[in-house]
């Protein structure tokens, strides 16, 4: 037997023991919390609890501050491993086999320029676009933007099936522009919040 299947029956098995525990204690006669705030023994279960775990006890100990100290430093650890993904990486992930590579960081240098500028929607996706469609006047460039500043809004926009970049029109491309930028905008927003 493989390994795979050996780790799924011991995880099913498990799975399953901890089922028939749950099962076992929701059937039990015998009360293991008091769930009634209001009864007299929930008071007395509480302060019984509350005995055995005593703070005083651990901000008197010495051993507290270098292991709470250790702790950190391994949290820390363990958030190295897995660092954050930059706007690049992601834009060039999830729109790198369909837009030119220098469009996309283009896109994300404007996005994280105007991260405090305090625009519109429509101001800022047009503001990260403009330099790449420097040909296209900014009322068009407003009117394409406008279903994605609504979506930025909280109401949805329709997305239709994209081609290659090779395939699109100067206004399908402004369109896509704009979609990236949307993009972009959204998770930086998002990571700031």
């Amino acid at each position: 037997m493989s390994d795979r299947n050996s780790n799924k029956l011991n995880r099913d098995e498990s799975i399953a023991e901890m089922q028939a525990e749950l099962l076992e204690a929701i059937l039990s006669e015998e009360a293991i919390f008091p769930w009634n705030p209001a009864d007299p023994e929930t008071e007395n279960y509480l302060s019984n609890i509350e005995g055995v775990f005593n703070l005083t006890d651990w901000s008197e100990s010495e051993d507290i501050v270098p292991r709470s100290q250790d702790l950190f430093a391994q949290l820390a650890l363990c958030w190295e491993k897995f660092p954050p993904r930059s706007l690049d990486s992601s834009l060039q992930e999830k729109f790198g086999d369909r837009v030119p590579t220098d469009w996309l960081e283009a896109i994300s240098a404007r996005v994280q320029e105007l991260t405090e500028a305090g625009l519109s929607p429509i101001d800022r996706l047009v503001e990260c676009v403009k330099p790449l469609l420097s040909d296209w006047a900014i009322e068009d460039l407003q009117v394409f933007a406008r279903p994605f500043a609504y979506a930025m809004r909280g109401k949805g926009f329709e997305e239709s099936e994209v081609k290659q970049w090779e395939e699109l029109s100067e206004v399908e491309r402004a369109r896509y522009a704009l979609k990236v930028a949307h993009y972009a905008l959204e998770r930086t927003d998002r990571d700031l919040a």
